[in-house]
C-alpha cells in the first residue's frame, strides 16, 4: 500500500495540533485477528499523530529519502537537503494531502510509518492513500492495523464512496497485502514506471466503504476503541 506515483489536490495545514496523547491502538500484541485471509499480529502498540512538520519532518527526509524506500514512495523528486525537504513537505501539504499521520510505538515513542491522504476528490467521493511501515516493523502487522484505522478514519469524517491505493508491479508485497485486506483491482496502466532495467505496470486498487465495513472495520474498532 506505499506507492504515491501521482500526486494532486486539497492539503492540510502544515502545523497540524496533535491529538492529546495520540489516537492509540489498544491490546496490539496480545490479540491475534483472524478473518478469511487476513490475519493481524501486532506486537507494538500504535499512536497515530497528525502531522507537524518542525516535529516530524527530520524523520520523514531520513526515511524519504532512503534509497531502499524512496522508489515506491517518491519515485519524481529529488531532493538534497533537509530545508529543502521541509518546503516540499509544506508545499504538499497545502496543496496535495487531505490528511498526514506519522504512526508511533506507543512503549518507545519511536516512529514507525506514516499514512496519508491525497488526490482527493469531493464531488466523485474518492481519495487515494499510502500507507508506509518503516524497516523492521513490517510483518508484524503494523501496516494492516494502520491501514485498517486509516481508511476508517477517512470513511468516519469525509464523504468518501472508495479509497484508492496505487502500487506498481514490482511491489509484491504492497499489492499482495491490497488483496488480502480486501481491495479489488480496478485499472492497471501498462508500463507505467522503469524501474531496474524493466518496466512496470501500474495497479489502481480500490476499497469501497462497503467492503471496508465487512473487512477491515472490525480490526479498527477491536485495536482503536473510541470513547
Amino acid at each position: 500500500m506505499n506507492a504515491s506515483p501521482d500526486n494532486g489536490t486539497k492539503g492540510i495545514g502544515a502545523h497540524m495540533p496533535m491529538p492529546d496523547g495520540g489516537i492509540e491502538a489498544k491490546d496490539a500484541g496480545r490479540r491475534t485477528a483472524k478473518s478469511g485471509s487476513v490475519r493481524v499480529r501486532s506486537h507494538t502498540p500504535l499512536v497515530f499523530e497528525k502531522l507537524c512538520i518542525q516535529r516530524h519532518a527530520p524523520w520523514l527526509y531520513r526515511e524519504m529519502m532512503d534509497p531502499s524506500n524512496r522508489y515506491l514512495i517518491l519515485p519524481n523528486v529529488h531532493i538534497n537537503t533537509e530545508v529543502d525537504f521541509e518546503a516540499w513537505l509544506l508545499s504538499q501539504c497545502r496543496s496535495n494531502y487531505l490528511e498526514f499521520y506519522v504512526v508511533h510505538a506507543s512503549d518507545t515513542g519511536k516512529p514507525v510509518g506514516f499514512v496519508y491522504a491525497y488526490d482527493y476528490r469531493p464531488d466523485d467521493g474518492h481519495c487515494r492513500i499510502c500507507v508506509h511501515i518503516a524497516h523492521g516493523y513490517r510483518s508484524t502487522g503494523a501496516g494492516a492495523l494502520a491501514a485498517a484505522h486509516f481508511i476508517g478514519l477517512l470513511f468516519r469524517s469525509y464523504s468518501l464512496r472508495k479509497v484508492y491505493s496505487a502500487v506498481y508491479g514490482f511491489n509484491t508485497a504492497s499489492l499482495q497485502g491490497n488483496m488480502k485486506a480486501g481491495f479489488v483491482e480496478e485499472a492497471r496502466l501498462p508500463e507505467y514506471r522503469y524501474y531496474e532495467g524493466k518496466y512496470w505496470d501500474l495497479v489502481l486498487c480500490s476499497m469501497s466503504r462497503e467492503a471496508y465495513q465487512g473487512r477491515l472495520a472490525r480490526y479498527d474498532e477491536r485495536f482503536f476503541p473510541r470513547a
